[in-house]
């Protein structure tokens, strides 16, 4: 599933609540980021059942990137059980994406 973040409460409520969320902090102007939407769109058809995608706007949650300390975009952050537990400045291929998420869908 790919959930677009649109406030502070839900991006919590989202973390809080299900066991593996991959975040994707970008912005509508980096080329970058649009190429990793692509790597996405493959990811969100073969991840495990248990992973969320989230795509988090740091030009309009400011707040959020900030919290993060996002400093440039992309940055990719894997969260599991609400606790931030792998960062990436950057972004990775798809395989390597799953692969990450299938590691920490399993330890939970």
């Amino acid at each position: 599933m790919l959930e677009n973040i649109t406030s502070v409460q839900q991006f919590h409520a989202l973390i809080g609540s299900t066991n593996v969320v991959l975040v994707d902090f970008y912005a509508d102007w980096c080329e970058p980021c649009k190429w990793l939407d692509k790597i996405l769109d493959q990811v969100v058809l073969e991840m495990p059942e248990k992973c969320v995608i989230a795509k988090v706007n740091v030009e309009i949650l400011v707040t959020l990137g900030d919290d993060f300390g996002v400093k440039s975009v992309p940055v990719l952050l894997l969260f599991r059980n609400g606790f931030e537990v792998w960062r990436m400045n950057g972004f990775m291929m798809a395989a390597d994406l799953l692969e990450k998420l299938e590691l920490f869908s399993r330890e939970t």
